[in-house]
């Protein structure tokens, strides 16, 4: 991975690695006589969940709520073809395939719709074939027959990814005006988008030829612009989804031994890749399809199952489930689960394997726990970088950054010794606390070598925040009186203050944004500098 962190297998997961399921059980499954693809689902008024299971012959609705037994209520048969993609608005679904098996005995048939009012009382659902008219900037049309995907927005538009039209890109319809006659309002037709998935008025989109992820600004739905791009870390971004913040992007690439990655995009100017995780179960297997629930993510891998990813801190992305949906493939290609769907009511997942059907799973989304620690020199205040920490128990090592910071997460809870170590400084222990659900903070310090107990004594006071808005507290060990300067890296004494018998002190400065020296001059000869920054 490319953390500055080397994440580590917790202890008991070790053996585990071997196992096919970690805090996931499976409820129940269906098999079928043919290669299955995605999934969605649709919830009833009355509260029923139904499964919208992808064939690669057509559709499959399957009552949910007869477990384990899974019928079949409704199947419909289309077009053959690899590739559907399912989602659904209000009581309609929304179907689309991609490049047909055998065009020359059945010929591509657009948009499927499937009316799932009746659903619920066991009756036929009514569904419709929809090849759309696509307006062409020579004033001509296309027709819309074949797409890889499509995602509908909170608003009722749907947007139809990789389609036979123009580049492939985004086609937008209006499905709220009438929602079995779908209409165009807008085409985005700068890149094909392999997949995509649109939030208020941001599209992100999957370049996946472009191997990046687009970021498209979809409020005149007459004129998307791009505003953002980053390319993901195996450069064939397959899909990509926003966090309820809007701040992260997560995303898959469809390669082998490729990763799940997260992205900051809270600055369109300065996307930054935040951490990468694949799959415990092999680090070769490709991952497909990742969804956002709530701080979890859930994943589909093909021949490797499913995964649920603590990604409550986004930069430490932590395994915390999995289940091996297809224990006759592992390692690299493109067999087993296709996808996973998380946003059912009963919190159940459920997961389409190619080859082996569809598994209804249940988990108790288990929280992590983090560690986040800065090293410091005790004597200059100043962080150490590529100091080296090691946990007691082999939970894990690794060095801190830069800046001094190390990072870890992982599932266990308790107590935790680490070793620190730095060239030039003595050996530090220290004792840390990890719990599920929370993330700890810990600053250690290391002596130089050589550091006199005097020094320790005046490494002792602390000043605090540090960077600060001109505010600054100064908490001294001893009572004695003294003086106080700010200075300039010029040398030049911007502030002076006195110290009586005070053992804290706080300091209000009028600065410019930078760094400075705070000087002490003690009459008992226990002076001291340190650097303060100014935000």
């Amino acid at each position: 991975m490319t953390r500055i962190l080397m994440m580590l297998t917790f202890c008991f997961s070790l053996i585990s690695s071997a196992q096919s399921s970690m805090n996931m059980q499976l409820i129940a499954e269906k098999s079928y006589n043919v290669d299955i693809n995605d999934i969605w689902a649709y919830v009833a008024p009355n509260g029923d969940e139904f499964a919208l299971v992808g064939m690669q012959n057509g559709v499959s609705i399957v009552d949910l709520n007869q477990t384990p037994s899974l019928p079949e209520v409704f199947r419909y048969t289309g077009v053959p073809s690899v590739w559907r993609d399912l989602k659904t608005f209000g009581n309609y679904a929304y179907i689309t395939h991609d490049q047909t098996l055998n065009p020359w005995v059945m010929k591509p048939q657009g948009l499927l719709i499937i009316d799932l009012d009746s659903v619920e009382f066991g009756k036929t659902p009514k569904w419709y074939r929809r090849k759309i008219a696509i307006p062409q900037l020579s004033g001509n049309f296309d027709t819309l027959k074949t797409a890889h995907n499509l995602y509908i927005d909170e608003n009722g538009v749907c947007y139809i990814f990789g389609a036979d039209v123009g580049l492939g890109g985004a086609i937008m319809l209006d499905i709220t005006t009438d929602p079995i006659n779908p209409s165009f309002i807008g085409i985005y037709n700068e890149v094909y988008l392999h997949d995509g998935m649109v939030r208020g008025d941001t599209l992100w989109g999957s370049a996946v030829f472009n191997g990046d992820f687009k970021v498209i600004d979809v409020s005149n739905k007459a004129a998307p612009v791009t505003i953002g791009a980053k390319t993901t870390s195996s450069q064939f971004t397959h899909n990509a989804w926003i966090s309820d913040n809007n701040k992260v992007l997560f995303t898959t690439d469809e390669v082998n031994a490729a990763f799940i990655g997260s992205y900051d995009v809270s600055d369109m100017g300065n996307i930054q890749e935040l951490d990468l995780i694949n799959s415990s179960l092999s680090s070769q297997a490709i991952p497909h399809n990742t969804h956002v629930y709530g701080d979890f993510l859930v994943s589909s891998y093909y021949t490797s199952g499913v995964q649920v990813v603590d990604a409550s801190e986004p930069d430490i992305l932590v395994e915390v489930g999995y289940y091996d949906t297809s224990p006759s493939f592992s390692g690299t290609g493109f067999n087993g689960a296709w996808g996973a769907f998380p946003y059912l009511p009963s919190e159940r997942i459920l997961v389409t394997d190619m080859e082996e059907g569809l598994k209804v799973l249940s988990t108790e989304y288990p929280r992590a726990s983090f560690w986040r620690g800065t090293i410091v020199d005790l004597s200059s205040n100043n962080t150490i970088a590529a100091a080296q920490i090691t946990e007691s128990n082999g939970l894990f090592s690794g060095t801190s950054n830069i800046n001094g910071d190390f990072k870890w997460g992982g599932l266990t809870n308790g107590i935790s010794n680490l070793s620190v170590s730095a060239s030039g400084y003595n050996t530090a222990n220290a004792s840390i606390q990890l719990s599920p659900g929370l993330v700890n903070r810990d600053t250690i310090f290391l002596s130089p070598l050589g550091f006199s107990l005097i020094e320790k004594a005046q490494a002792k006071v602390l000043i605090y925040p540090n960077p600060s808005h001109n505010t600054f507290e100064i908490d001294f060990p001893t009572l004695e009186m003294g003086r106080i300067e700010i200075v300039d890296i010029s040398g030049r004494v911007l502030h002076q203050f006195e110290r009586g018998l005070e053992k804290k002190i706080q300091l209000s400065l009028n600065l410019k944004p930078g760094a400075y020296i705070l000087q002490y001059f003690s009459e008992y000869n226990n002076s001291f500098q340190r650097r303060i920054q100014i935000l």
